[in-house]
């Protein structure tokens, strides 16, 4: 008797190419499609970080003030700059202005959000710690609405500073004589035009011209 080798199984992609009558795609096929999106992304990249980072690289090997030709002097200027103090001194200040800013922070953070998630919650509730989450980052969004409603204020038609400084220009930019005149002349032009129209007519019967 001959033995029956039983027929392959049918893998799940193959079932389903078999139900939709769509073509199977390979994993090559399917990852084409994505540099075209990368592309923009890559080209800065290797025009804003790349290339300048290689002429940094290239220039901190040279002998070079920005004008003439580089003359090419190997590892002196990092031995210059490992034996200067300044940079010492520059490098703890960089590394501690780290450390306060970004790594106790998000240290910070952490803590809290363990806190919030592994203690708080499970003992007092989701809504006591949906509280005390919202507390904790109220301060990152107030300025940004207290900066808002200042900006508003600033660009206001009626009373904002800006339209009030604006129409008043001899107030802060002219001397005191011209800005005298100018605040006249301001007024003359917004004052009714029946007070306007009679100034001008008291004028005509006394035989004088009328500044606008």
């Amino acid at each position: 008797m001959t033995a029956v080798t039983p027929a392959p199984r049918a893998t799940a992609s193959r079932k389903l190419q078999y139900k939709t009558g769509i073509p199977r795609r390979t994993a090559r096929e399917t990852s084409r499609g994505y540099w075209i999106y990368l592309l923009p992304g890559a080209v800065g990249f290797i025009a804003i970080v790349a290339i300048p980072f290689g002429m940094n690289l290239y220039y901190s090997l040279t002998s070079w003030r920005g004008v003439g030709t580089p003359k090419f002097v190997g590892l002196d200027n990092y031995v210059r700059l490992v034996a200067d103090p300044a940079f010492w001194a520059s490098f703890l200040h960089s590394g501690a202005f780290i450390i306060a800013m970004a790594v106790i922070p998000t240290a910070l953070g952490v803590f809290v959000a363990a806190i919030l998630f592994d203690y708080i919650a499970p003992k007092f509730g989701t809504r006591a710690a949906s509280i005390l989450r919202a507390t904790f980052y109220l301060p990152q969004i107030l300025p940004i609405a207290v900066a808002g409603v200042l900006w508003k204020w600033l660009y206001q038609p009626q009373y904002g500073i800006i339209n009030t400084v604006l129409e008043r220009p001899g107030t802060w930019l002219a001397p005191a004589e011209l800005a005298r005149r100018l605040r006249h002349r301001h007024a003359r032009r917004h004052e009714r035009p029946d007070l306007a129209a009679d100034r001008l007519h008291r004028g005509r019967i006394h035989g004088r011209a009328v500044p606008c």
